[in-house]
């Protein structure tokens, strides 16, 4: 599985980042359809790609998910932990935003990320974060 989440990962990177398209939400959509191949999306979670252009409307957007549900249905734990691991989803709460953050881990300490200030799809790694974590896993 790591090859494949690397494989994806690639062709993604440096993409232009473009709301609604491969923002944050629909880079992780297209994650965990990628590690749980026979997912039918109970919670709707993709129906959503394409709704939205702008941040305030993803905002909107944010408001809908329910993206615990998801996890829970998938069988993921949530959980603060020291190392990361390729298929992990690292979760930061935002305190200003309709959303918190959720970012897929695609090798070592290293997550993917939809950055609307590059404006380009880039990997980063945790410790460039400055705020606490913990990680959606499945068990």
């Amino acid at each position: 599985m790591n090859h494949i989440i690397t494989t994806w990962a690639q062709r993604l990177l440096k993409q232009k980042f473009t709301w609604g398209i491969n923002d944050c939400h629909q880079v992780l959509y297209q994650f965990v359809k990628l590690n749980n191949p026979d997912w039918d999306d109970p919670h709707q979670v993709g129906r959503l790609t394409g709704t939205y252009c702008t941040w305030r409307e993803a905002n909107e957007v944010a408001k809908t998910l329910d993206m615990p549900a998801v996890f829970d249905h998938l069988g993921y734990v949530r959980r603060p932990i020291n190392r990361l691991e390729a298929g992990d989803i690292v979760w930061m709460e935002s305190k200003t935003r309709a959303w918190d953050l959720y970012m897929p881990v695609i090798f070592g300490q290293t997550v993917l990320v939809g950055d609307p200030k590059t404006k380009e799809i880039r990997m980063r790694h945790i410790q460039e974060f400055d705020r606490s974590f913990e990680v959606y896993r499945r068990l």
